[in-house]
Protein backbone atom coordinates (compact mmCIF):
# COMPACT_ATOMS: atom_id res chain seq x y z
CA UNK A 1 0.00 0.00 0.00
CA UNK A 2 1.39 3.37 -0.98
CA UNK A 3 0.21 6.89 -0.32
CA UNK A 4 1.12 9.85 -2.49
CA UNK A 5 1.89 13.13 -0.77
CA UNK A 6 2.86 16.11 -2.92
CA UNK A 7 4.05 13.88 -5.72
CA UNK A 8 6.24 11.77 -3.43
CA UNK A 9 5.32 8.17 -2.78
CA UNK A 10 5.27 7.33 0.89
CA UNK A 11 5.36 3.71 1.94
CA UNK A 12 2.64 2.69 4.37
CA UNK A 13 5.37 1.40 6.70
CA UNK A 14 6.99 4.85 6.66
CA UNK A 15 3.75 6.45 7.82
CA UNK A 16 3.04 3.90 10.54
CA UNK A 17 6.65 3.31 11.52
CA UNK A 18 6.42 5.58 14.55
CA UNK A 19 3.83 3.19 15.99
CA UNK A 20 5.44 -0.08 14.91
CA UNK A 21 9.12 0.47 15.67
CA UNK A 22 10.68 1.05 19.10
CA UNK A 23 12.46 4.19 17.99
CA UNK A 24 14.58 6.41 20.23
CA UNK A 25 12.56 9.16 21.88
CA UNK A 26 14.22 11.96 19.88
CA UNK A 27 13.43 10.21 16.60
CA UNK A 28 9.85 9.73 17.77
CA UNK A 29 9.50 13.42 18.66
CA UNK A 30 10.93 14.38 15.26
CA UNK A 31 8.49 12.11 13.45
CA UNK A 32 5.56 13.53 15.39
CA UNK A 33 6.66 17.11 14.67
CA UNK A 34 6.96 16.35 10.95
CA UNK A 35 3.54 14.70 10.98
CA UNK A 36 1.97 17.70 12.75
CA UNK A 37 3.54 20.09 10.22
CA UNK A 38 2.25 17.94 7.37
CA UNK A 39 -1.28 18.02 8.82
CA UNK A 40 -1.08 21.81 9.22
CA UNK A 41 -0.03 22.14 5.58
CA UNK A 42 -2.94 19.96 4.50
CA UNK A 43 -5.31 22.13 6.54
CA UNK A 44 -4.04 25.25 4.75
CA UNK A 45 -4.79 23.68 1.37
CA UNK A 46 -8.27 22.64 2.50
CA UNK A 47 -9.10 26.13 3.76
CA UNK A 48 -7.84 28.04 0.71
Amino acid sequence: MELVYRGREIAFEEVCGIFLDPLPVEQLKKSIQEYELMKQDEAKYCIS
